[in-house]
């Protein structure tokens, strides 16, 4: 089995804010990825899948999918990550 692994990014950096990234692992097993621990052992193999299509970027979809397990992990949506990410109010020229 080859595990792959792909890094993640959760914020972007932004002035002195280093950003965040975290690091999603998957394998693909035959036209199917499935999100992995990085030992190879899937996080959920009913849940955390992908049917890949021509064309499909297989690190851009267990990016999608990491970021999903994250969340869940965390017991927070989509939503309230963008709420309670840190505001660039663009004046730290000013200051």
């Amino acid at each position: 089995m080859n595990v792959k692994q792909v890094a993640v990014h959760l914020r972007r950096p932004s002035g002195d804010d280093p950003g965040q990234a975290t690091t999603a692992y998957y394998v693909v097993q035959g036209d199917v990825l499935v999100l992995t621990r990085a030992n190879g052992t899937p996080v959920d193999p009913e849940r955390f899948r992908h049917k890949l299509r021509p064309g499909d970027d297989p690190a851009a979809i267990a990016g999608v999918l990491g970021k999903q397990v994250r969340r869940e992990a965390l017991k927070i949506t989509e939503e309230q990550e963008r709420f309670y990410a840190p505001l660039d109010y663009g004046v730290s020229d000013f200051i």
